[in-house]
């Protein structure tokens, strides 16, 4: 509940706000999420930020850029920094509706398909004024994946993503799955590796007894950063409990562990790298 200090501050600041800002340019952007600041970056757009959340990279050039809290923040936190428009994934339903009621512009991005990432940088592109710039982006991206595709049209497999560990959930086979519908997904399709599983779900636990049918060729497990040498004996000593597993039994588990893999935004070309190398070292891996 707010305090009625800070409604009464709230109140205060939209009445500044509101006074001629109609058909201002696009200035001062608040980001809410880490795949959004990334984009702006990429595109260009750094200096206009005023606003990120602490989950969010910092600035490349060392810029001081507020950190407004979570994902979720408070919204007296968003308005006394005066945005011109603030930018949030489509999930934060309520998020959005408040900023609306106060009259805030907002821009809600979806990234759960590779087709709705590459539409984040044309929206984005279109309402900070450098349509261009995201255009480029959009082609350049396309271009390495068209590339890497070709890498790998002769060496089928059927793989899995997954973006949890066995090893952190001792004794319980329950692990979380990229599905065929996830970008991850979408990109290992596009590179001759489709899912193993057909679950039109993006991400979800999968029971070990479907674990089991799927049968993949290859695990790929994904972390935001690099795991050590112990972290990944620990995890591959996890998966023996499923020893009947083809990955398992011809030791094709591989980790792929870096800032951007988690990412659904500009860098996505840097994830479609990452797997290209995965499916070629398992290739390679006799």
């Amino acid at each position: 509940m707010m305090s009625l200090n800070k409604l009464i501050l709230l109140l205060l600041l939209l009445s500044i706000r509101s006074f001629g800002k109609e058909h201002v340019a696009i200035q001062r952007i608040i980001s809410l999420a880490p795949s959004i600041t990334d984009t702006l970056y990429t595109l260009g757009l750094e200096d206009k930020l005023v606003g990120i959340t602490n989950y969010c990279p910092p600035s490349p050039s060392g810029k001081k850029i507020t950190v407004v809290g979570s994902m979720n923040p408070p919204l007296e936190g968003l308005v006394v920094l005066n945005p011109d428009l603030v930018i949030t994934l489509h999930s934060d339903k309520r998020t959005i509706d408040n900023l609306k009621k106060l009259g805030i512009k907002t821009l809600s991005i979806r990234n759960d398909s590779l087709d709705k990432i590459y539409q984040s940088y044309l929206k984005i592109g279109e309402l900070c004024g450098v349509r261009k710039d995201a255009q480029k982006l959009l082609d350049q991206t396309k271009q390495t994946f068209a590339e890497l595709a070709k890498l790998h049209k002769n060496t089928p497999k059927k793989s899995l993503i997954f973006i949890s560990r066995l090893s952190t959930t001792p004794g319980k086979i329950a692990p979380w799955v990229a599905g065929n519908k996830s970008f991850y997904g979408e990109i290992l399709a596009g590179l001759n590796s489709p899912s193993a599983i057909k679950n039109e779900k993006s991400f979800y636990q999968i029971p070990a007894e479907e674990l089991i049918l799927a049968n993949p060729d290859l695990i790929i497990i994904l972390t935001p950063r690099e795991l050590s040498k112990k972290e990944q004996e620990q995890e591959l000593k996890a998966w023996q409990q499923i020893p009947t597993l083809s990955a398992v039994r011809k030791k094709k588990i591989f980790f792929i562990g870096n800032s951007h893999i988690m990412i659904p935004g500009p860098k996505i070309s840097a994830s479609m790298k990452d797997f290209s190398q995965i499916l070629q070292q398992a290739s390679d891996e006799k």
